[in-house]
């Protein structure tokens, strides 16, 4: 298989617990695979749109609706990476014309439907997840086993889509939203949880990362994108300047905002603001 290791794992996991029968186990590695896969398509295609703006395009309204969701909306839940951000990053390709095999593929797959929400004869993955896991309690091994059966066919549809497509974002493209721990795991972008990242990972010996290791790096990546994001909550000038319509407010009235905030303009260079009082 030609998937990235955050998406192999938990595939492998799968097959594993299946063969031996551990329906719960089974089921578990599927929504592992169905929630992380989410994510990781996501990142992909803001990497390929990040690249496109680098060399000059203008970023659409699709791309920067999903980063400013990723700045506003602490935390972001699972059905907010799948039935939403997802398919406004498949927008955007569609809008800046990507022509990367990734984008294409996706395009393509989820032209006639979303494999995370279904239809009318398929269960949300969301409602499946929330239902049976998040909002739950453990259920008889029966109850798993029908309910693996009835993911199995977008499981694997999933898997064929994404194994299929032999070109990958590499790891230094993608850094920081998906990197390797200094212990080997790999850890994929989930959300912003006030002023901290949440990373995941699914490898079975690595828990959640929550901090700011990663924040400034963070700041950087999504810049790029939309120069006004920032991972602090307080606003920054540009976010000050955009909530009340003006590019260019004396910066005298700023002092109420807070106090030695900067932002990140354009990639790797830091410009400090100087808040000045009357």
């Amino acid at each position: 298989m030609s998937l990235p290791q955050s998406l192999l794992l938990p595939v492998e996991g799968f097959r594993v617990s299946r063969a031996e029968g551990q329906h719960m186990l089974s089921f578990n590695y599927m929504l592992d695979f169905f929630e992380v896969s989410a994510q990781y398509m996501a990142i992909e295609l803001m990497a390929l749109l990040r690249q496109e703006i680098i060399t000059g395009k203008e970023p659409s309204k699709e791309v920067l609706t999903v980063v400013n969701k990723i700045d506003k909306k602490r935390p972001l839940a699972f059905g907010d990476w799948c039935n939403e951000m997802l398919p406004q990053l498949l927008q955007a390709c569609q809008q800046m014309r990507i022509e990367h095999p990734l984008a294409i593929a996706l395009l393509r797959a989820f032209k006639s439907r979303n494999l995370y929400i279904g239809n009318k004869r398929e269960q949300s993955i969301v409602a499946i997840r929330n239902e049976y896991r998040g909002h739950g309690f453990t259920l008889a091994d029966e109850i798993y086993a029908d309910l693996v059966e009835k993911m199995l066919p977008r499981f694997e549809e999933l898997i064929s889509l994404l194994d299929n497509v032999k070109i990958h974002m590499d790891a230094d493209t993608l850094y920081p939203m998906v990197h390797t721990s200094e212990e080997g795991y790999p850890f994929v972008f989930q959300t912003l949880k006030n002023e901290e990242a949440s990373f995941v990972s699914t490898h079975k010996g690595a828990v959640t990362y929550i901090g700011e290791k990663y924040n400034q790096q963070i700041d950087q990546w999504l810049q790029v994108i939309m120069p006004s994001f920032d991972i602090a909550r307080s606003l920054n000038y540009k976010e000050y300047a955009t909530s009340i319509k003006q590019k260019a407010y004396p910066i005298y009235l700023l002092g109420t905002v807070g106090e030695g905030k900067g932002y990140y303009a354009t990639e790797g260079t830091y410009i400090p603001i100087t808040w000045k009082k009357e």
